[in-house]
This record gives C-alpha cells, sequence and structure tokens, in this order.
C-alpha cells in the first residue's frame, strides 16, 4: 500500500493491521526533516506529488522488490505540504520471512521512490529557498523539475500573495505597501488560549511575517469551547505545537516562533527583544505586570487585553507615551482580588471578540493608521453591549513611567502582591482618605522635626502600642503610616493578628503621602 497524505505521520496509525504469522522480520525506515542542508539553516520543507502518477510507480516499485526479495507485505506512507523540522516526512515498512529480505526490500523502496516517483522538494531557509527540486527518472518529472511551479499537484504550496490577500491589498488603508508592512513585521503573542487563538488567527491571516507564541500550557477539554485552534484529538498535547501546525496549514508563508515556556522574570526581556509588537493574551494578573513593564522598560509596544465574565478590556502601550498599568493600578494586586476564567466562568465568544480587537490594534499600528487606541481604557460588557473608553492619565509619582520611578529593572520585589492590610499612596483618592481615621505612629521628635500639617491625623506612636494597652478601637477603621511605610506595617500585621481586622498602613511613607494628599484635594 502506498499513500500520500497531508497529514503528520506521527498521528496516523501507519502499522495498524501491518502484521503477518508467517513474517520472521519487520523492517521500517524513517525520513525525517534535518535542520540543515549543504550549510544552510533548514527551518521547514515542502512536497508536493501528482498523485496518480505516484501512486502507479510505487505500485511497480512494491512488485518489483515482492519479486527480488520475496516480501510478504509491504506499506509506505509520504507526506505532502510544509513539514517542520523533526517531523517525518516518509515511512516504509517490510514484512518478510527473513530480516536480511526485509532490510534490503527497505532500502531498494526508499531509493526507488526518491529517484523515480514524480514528487517536489523545497527547502525554507532564513533567507530564502532552493527551489522545487524533483525526480528526472519519468517523463512527467522532466517536464518540471527546474521550473518555478510543478504542474498541478496534490496538497499544498505557499499561496501566491496577490491572490491570498487579494481582499485585504484591496483597502486604501493597505494596498501593495500595507502588505509589505505587514510582512515585515514581528508579534509576540503571550499565551495562546482564549484571548491567544484568535488574535493568532486574525495576525497571521492579515499576513503578519513573523509570529512568535509563548505559552507552556497543554490542551485541555475545557479550553475547546473557546479556543477554536485546538480539537479533541490535540488534548494532552502542547498547545505552541498545535497551534503551529494548524497556522502553518492555514497560512504556510507566515514564519510561527514556538516558544514553549511560561513567560517570568528570567526569561521577558529575551522573549520580547526581537518583536515590535506584544500581546498579552494571558489571564495572571502578575505576568499583565510584568509585560506591562518589561515592554515600558524595552520600549516596545503593549497591547492588553482581560476578560472577566461578560466584560473585556483593551489597553494599547505605545513605546512614545506615558500612562501605563501602573499609573491606573500601582502594585500587583493581592490573590484572589482579580477574577480569572477559571473563577468566574466565560462564554466562549467574548474572549474571541477581544482576541480579534487586540489583532486588530497590532494591524492598525503597524499600517500606522490615524487615530490608533493609546492612553485609554476600553470597557466592553457584552451583555448588554455598553461601551466605556476611560483615559488613563499619566501619573507623575507612577513608580514605572512617573517623574521619580523606582522601577528600572525587572526584578523580583516588583511583583510582589501587597498584604491585603496595605494600601498604596497611589491608590488613594478623597473618599477612600475620608473612609479612615489616620494615625501617625511615628515618635514625638520625628513628628516635630516633619510635620505633616495638610492632614489632619492622630498621633499614637509606636512605642506607646503595647499588647495589653491598645488605644486603637476594634469598630473603627484607621490608616496608619510612619516615616518609611516600615513600622506602621509592621504595627498594622501585629494589631490584625491581635484580631483588629480594620487597621490598615500606607505602603510608602510621609512624602509620598503629603503629595497624594495634595493631589487628592485639588
Amino acid at each position: 500500500m502506498f499513500k500520500l497524505t497531508s497529514l503528520p505521520l506521527e498521528r496516523i496509525n501507519i502499522k495498524e493491521g501491518f502484521t503477518a504469522d508467517s513474517a520472521g522480520a519487520f523492517a521500517t525506515f524513517e525520513g525525517r526533516v534535518r535542520d540543515h542542508s549543504d550549510g544552510k539553516k533548514v527551518l521547514r520543507l515542502e512536497y508536493e506529488a501528482e498523485e496518480t502518477l505516484c501512486t502507479k510507480e510505487a505500485e511497480e516499485i512494491f512488485r518489483e522488490a515482492k519479486e527480488k526479495f520475496s516480501t510478504i507485505e509491504l506499506r509506505c506512507y509520504h507526506r505532502l505540504g510544509i513539514i517542520e523540522v523533526g517531523q517525518m516526512a516518509v515511512w516504509v515498512g517490510c514484512l518478510a520471512a527473513h530480516r536480511d529480505e526485509a532490510f534490503k526490500a527497505c532500502r531498494y523502496i526508499i531509493d526507488e521512490i526518491k529517484k523515480r516517483l514524480p514528487i517536489w522538494k523545497k527547502e525554507y531557509y532564513a533567507g530564502g529557498d532552493s527551489g522545487w527540486v524533483g525526480c528526472k527518472s519519468t517523463e512527467y518529472g522532466k517536464q518540471v523539475t527546474g521550473n518555478s511551479t510543478p504542474l498541478p499537484v496534490t496538497g499544498y504550496r505557499l499561496p501566491e500573495e496577490s491572490d491570498y490577500y487579494a481582499r485585504q491589498i484591496n483597502l486604501p488603508e493597505v494596498g501593495a505597501e500595507g502588505q509589505k508592512k505587514l510582512k515585515e513585521a514581528k508579534v509576540l503573542i503571550v499565551g495562546v488560549g482564549g484571548l491567544g487563538c484568535p488574535a493568532l488567527m486574525s495576525l497571521s491571516g492579515a499576513g503578519v511575517g513573523t509570529i512568535g507564541i509563548c505559552e507552556h500550557d497543554k490542551v485541555e477539554l475545557s479550553n475547546l469551547h473557546r479556543q477554536f485552534l485546538y480539537g479533541f484529538d490535540d488534548i494532552g498535547r502542547p498547545k505552541v505545537q498545535v497551534a503551529k501546525e494548524k497556522i502553518n496549514s492555514l497560512n504556510p508563508s507566515v514564519t510561527i516562533n514556538a516558544h514553549q515556556e511560561h513567560l517570568n522574570l528570567e526569561n521577558a526581556q529575551r522573549l520580547i527583544e526581537n518583536y515590535d509588537i506584544v500581546l498579552d493574551c494571558t489571564d495572571d494578573i502578575k505576568t499583565k505586570y510584568l509585560l506591562n513593564d518589561a515592554c515600558f522598560l524595552n520600549r516596545k509596544t503593549l497591547i492588553q487585553a482581560g476578560i472577566f465574565q461578560w466584560e473585556g478590556q483593551l489597553r494599547v502601550m505605545l513605546p512614545s507615551q506615558k500612562g501605563c498599568l501602573r499609573c491606573l493600578w500601582p502594585s500587583v494586586p493581592t490573590p484572589g482580588c482579580v477574577g480569572t476564567c477559571v473563577d468566574g466562568g466565560v462564554l466562549g465568544v467574548i474572549p474571541n471578540i477581544f482576541g480579534h480587537l487586540q489583532a486588530m490594534e497590532a494591524i492598525r499600528i503597524i499600517l500606522n493608521m490615524q487615530k490608533v487606541f493609546e492612553n485609554e481604557l476600553l470597557i466592553l460588557n457584552v451583555a448588554d453591549f455598553h461601551i466605556r473608553r476611560l483615559k488613563i492619565k499619566p501619573e507623575s509619582r507612577c513608580p514605572l513611567c512617573g517623574k521619580d520611578a523606582v522601577i528600572t529593572q525587572i526584578s523580583k520585589e516588583h511583583y510582589e502582591p501587597l498584604a491585603e492590610f496595605l494600601i498604596d499612596c497611589h491608590a488613594l483618592n478623597a473618599d477612600l482618605l475620608k473612609s479612615f481615621t489616620l494615625v501617625d505612629v511615628r515618635e514625638a521628635e520625628e513628628r516635630a522635626d516633619s510635620p505633616l500639617m495638610e492632614i489632619k491625623s492622630e498621633h499614637v506612636p509606636l512605642s506607646r502600642v503595647t499588647g495589653d494597652t491598645s488605644p486603637f478601637a476594634k469598630n473603627k477603621k484607621y490608616l496608619l503610616f510612619c516615616s518609611m511605610g516600615v513600622r506602621s506595617s509592621q504595627l498594622a500585621q501585629m494589631l490584625r493578628e491581635e484580631g483588629y481586622e480594620n487597621i490598615f498602613a500606607i505602603k510608602d511613607g510621609i512624602e509620598a503621602l503629603r503629595h497624594r494628599f495634595k493631589e487628592t484635594v485639588k
């Protein structure tokens, strides 16, 4: 049996039923795509064939092998289309009474297939390709070897770009020049789940030339209702591997770089450095802060989206702008403060809407279109289609992009969530301030040297507070502060352990509080 197929051979049960009681030997050959050829780095291969002639010639080769080596049964599978490095391109199996016959028949078949079948191969390199290379032993092969394109064939080839992108090239905002910009663009998608799948499909369909996908998870059953790149047969397989295969079949002219790893403090800057635009398609709040900081520090465009139940949010941060995630929420929230799809549930259509919106923003930026969405937070509730667009005002005291920024590199301490009793000064507003009794826990001499005239506060020196005599009431809300935030935090933690659940502390010191109070009461 000889069969041409566009399916990965690794996913076909090629040995099923391939047995015989009279066979004492079973020899196989596997031909795989290697990563080099004639000193060049190979990215992938492509095979095409004339199916009718291939099958006819293969049957003749099988007949010859049976006569020469007394084989019992023969089988061969040959791939068509795009094949990645490491994947199987051809498989040959031979059953015979003795091993010598099986080995010789296997070698004969693969050698004759390579010489005689009308199958064409093209190698793809970083800087081009080999052109089509095919057999010259058949009359059909002589017609086409050396031509730029084979005669009509089975399988698929790299698309003619003018045809593939014809509908979008007709748009005045795109055109041939815009399509060239898309081809030259490099976009990294972090997370290939509910947001990442539609974003990846849209960007590859539009012809973004290089797309990186960063994801460490494997496909699970609960993914399938919203992550449409995956199917039942993919459960348990790495998402990046499946996604790369699917996109290669949808648009093989796009280069997909698979990063099968979890984005973290150690690899974030390495992963983003070779891309122009980063799409944050994760549902982990710490990762969102990490990407926000890494993209700002490395001057990369960042397009973030997040989903909770019926609502989605979209935000764009350009390298030239001030106004980032930390201007809105300066510190990483405590675990549980921000819901996820796992916690709150999600309808599949909602992340798909926002994944496509992320892709659309990336395309608009690549094409240099006017009125790119920036310094705004788009909030869409799909349950009633209520849309809000909130301006993101650059915060002068933002720890990342503010005047006196303290985050100048990626380091662990910037991603530790605040304890639940700590309040960041940047998160304070007038209403929140009014809900507390402010308490200065500095000692008397400190208070005299640096009085806080702008704020009405009580004075309870830390030295006066003991476990036996606490000046605080359990039914009141207190907000403690000191010079640097250390002593007030320690006192708040101690009192909470003693049952004072309404005790809170300012994360920062008195100068931060003074500055924030002036801004809040303006």
